[in-house]
């Protein structure tokens, strides 16, 4: 039977009590500067307080507050890439919508590959689409002659996303503004930059108030159809909506585009990477990493984690296929 998990905190060693160098780097990391001589015997007080009432405190004080780092900064402008479509991005998105403002393709080698994969009146699933740029390719490559549902649970995003829709007068993509996971329901969410993650709300009403929260749906509620295509990259996430989307897979055995983040999965899932690759294997899928080349891995999840290590990244681009 396979497993219902959602978040789970990692159980590694962890002391709850606030050091003289926590404090420190509550000044350095919340407040933005170090400590002046003055102030700093009081602030050492706190050594030995518990750690999360010590930063609390910090990210409650009106200095912090002054700096405005929780704000979304926002510097929306329309670009037109060299496939022909256009995207709404935000300039101050280091990670996606900068790089993409300059004239990078994004995640080159995955685009690469991945524009091979789209046929005619496929149907594509885009899970974790961010700003669209998988959806609105695939959309403008086959002359919207698809269907595509793009899973987003971060506004910011999704209007992004909708609002590229509209500029390119696409008809195929289906926006929801939800996070693709393994139950129906409300779950808390927490975004940096465009990247987000999602967690099970807490059972006090205190938490819960101060929590931002999205709609978590299961994919095979809402996608009745044959799937051809599916990318999905959500932060270590990616057995939940799986899981969640587990009839779909067995019915139509699509291509899969996966993120494989092993350092991410055991906070995030639960599982260790090892579960997420045999998971599916026994599904009957084949692995290949995506490199300038595809490099052929077959059932060998050994050599998956292998090549993820001798790279040095935080993550590797896998394609799961059937014959």
């Amino acid at each position: 039977m396979l497993k219902k998990l959602w978040f789970k905190p990692w159980k590694g060693y962890f002391n709850s009590l606030a050091s003289e160098n926590d404090i420190k780097y509550c000044f350095r990391l919340i407040l933005g500067r170090n400590p002046n001589k003055e102030e700093w015997p009081g602030h050492s007080s706190f050594v030995g307080s518990e750690l999360e009432q010590v930063v609390r405190g910090y990210l409650n004080s009106l200095e912090f507050k002054s700096r405005e780092l929780l704000n979304y900064d926002q510097n929306i402008i329309n670009y037109k890439t060299k496939f022909g479509f256009d995207i709404y991005l935000n300039l101050q998105d280091s990670l996606i919508g900068q790089p993409i403002s300059q004239g990078v393709i994004y995640e080159e080698n995955v685009t690469h590959f991945f524009t091979k994969k789209l046929t005619e009146n496929m149907t594509f699933l885009d899970i974790g689409a961010n700003i669209g740029w998988y959806s609105l390719l695939a959309a403008k490559l086959l002359k919207d002659n698809c269907k595509i549902y793009a899973f987003e649970p971060f506004s910011e995003n999704a209007k992004l996303l909708l609002a590229s829709k509209s500029k390119n007068n696409f008809n195929s993509i289906n926006v929801i503004q939800a996070a693709a996971g393994n139950q129906f329901g409300t779950v808390a969410f927490g975004a940096s930059g465009s990247n987000g993650q999602c967690k099970e709300l807490a059972d006090q009403p205190e938490s819960v108030l101060t929590s931002d929260t999205v709609n978590m749906v299961r994919i095979d509620n809402i996608v009745r159809e044959k799937v051809d295509l599916i990318k999905i990259d959500i932060e270590g996430a990616e057995y939940n909506a799986m899981l969640g989307s587990i009839d779909t897979i067995k019915n139509s055995l699509p291509i899969i585009f996966s993120e494989f983040t092993p350092t991410a999965m055991p906070s995030i899932c639960g599982i260790k990477w090892d579960e997420y690759l045999k998971f599916i294997v026994n599904l009957g899928y084949k692995i290949l990493v995506i490199d300038e080349e595809l490099i052929q891995c077959d059932h060998d999840i050994d050599k998956v984690y292998k090549i993820f290590i001798n790279k040095g990244t935080d993550h590797l681009d896998l394609i799961f296929y059937i014959n």
